[in-house]
């Protein structure tokens, strides 16, 4: 059990780690101030008990964090069932069988990636949206001028340099040291 766990464990924390990556990319965030926290002193027994609670406390926070995430793509796992997930795992009295966790975590996997897939989907349509839009409105600025290829361009200020003719060449020496 504990070599799949760990490997689905890995296997979900890289899916919901893509996942986050592409919604990083928002075009606007707020801003939010966060509370002032007030962290007593505590003194361990010893390196060891203290090693112990970074590895509790990290653990946590990674937990945390991809349970916020899937949250975020609509997802509703619960943080009491995560939690005696893992109790059950330590106390070695897990509900689920190794296969049944797997099928379980490759399930999860599946559905994450649909719905990353579909808020990609549904993000390029806005973009291509947007775009459209953008050139529709710009083609009916004044000055735009839209060349057979599709381009359009609006000149803001013409030049008083010498005009090239169009079938003017270029001839450009290339050195490769």
């Amino acid at each position: 059990m504990k070599s799949v766990f760990k490997m689905s464990l890995l296997a979900a924390a890289v899916a919901l780690t893509a996942v986050g990556c592409q919604e990083d990319a928002k075009e606007e965030t707020a801003k939010v101030e966060a509370p002032v926290v007030v962290q007593e002193t505590v003194s361990f027994a010893s390196e060891d008990d203290k090693a112990a609670y970074a590895i509790g406390a990290s653990l946590a926070q990674y937990l945390k964090a991809n349970l916020e995430q899937q949250a975020e793509l609509g997802l509703a796992l619960s943080n009491d069932l995560v939690l005696q997930g893992v109790q059950d795992a330590f106390a070695g009295n897990t509900k689920l069988s190794d296969e049944e966790a797997q099928m379980a975590l490759q399930a999860l996997d599946q559905r994450v990636a649909a719905i990353a897939q579909q808020k990609a989907q549904e993000k390029s349509q806005a973009a291509v949206k947007a775009g459209e839009d953008f050139r529709a409105q710009f083609a009916k600025t004044e000055g735009v001028t839209t060349t057979d290829s599709g381009l359009m361009y609006q000149v803001e200020k013409m030049g008083d340099g010498p005009k090239l003719l169009q079938k003017t060449q270029w001839l450009f020496t290339i050195k490769v040291h």
